[in-house]
């Protein structure tokens, strides 16, 4: 709810990386969305560090592979990079902010794998094979 300040380090140059630092704080890539967002600026007053969805997405994005000196191969689908996705059940945008702890992933690829499916593949390849 305070913690992190995420517009002033932006503000200052530095690179903005999202992650979860489980098990002390959620695991839940959506509650670490919703927390940059929403964030609340101390009862005693102080600036706001909430950032835009724009700037948390690419903290869990490219500038996590940029942190894990991994830019070339992480964090933005490219030509050459790892096919790491996740397909989420709605537009992060039509939700914001407040819906964001209810989004799921509806599928999840890593390294061209698929990892998680919640019947998108399959339901994909039925409707393909009835026409």
């Amino acid at each position: 709810r305070y913690a992190f300040a995420s517009a002033d380090l932006r503000a200052a140059g530095a690179a903005v990386v999202l992650s979860s630092d489980w098990p002390i704080a959620p695991l839940e890539p959506m509650a670490t969305l919703h927390a940059a967002l929403t964030r609340e600026a101390w009862p005693s007053g102080g600036p706001d560090h909430r950032i835009s969805l724009a700037v948390a997405l690419d903290g869990i994005t490219r500038a996590a592979g940029w942190v894990a000196f991994d830019e070339a191969d992480r964090g933005a689908l490219a030509p050459g990079a790892l096919a790491d996705l996740t397909l989420l059940d709605r537009d992060l945008a039509g939700v914001f902010p407040e819906g964001l702890p209810a989004v799921c992933a509806r599928l999840t690829i890593c390294d061209g794998q698929i990892t998680h499916d919640s019947d998108v593949v399959a339901s994909s390849m039925r409707q393909t094979e009835e026409v």
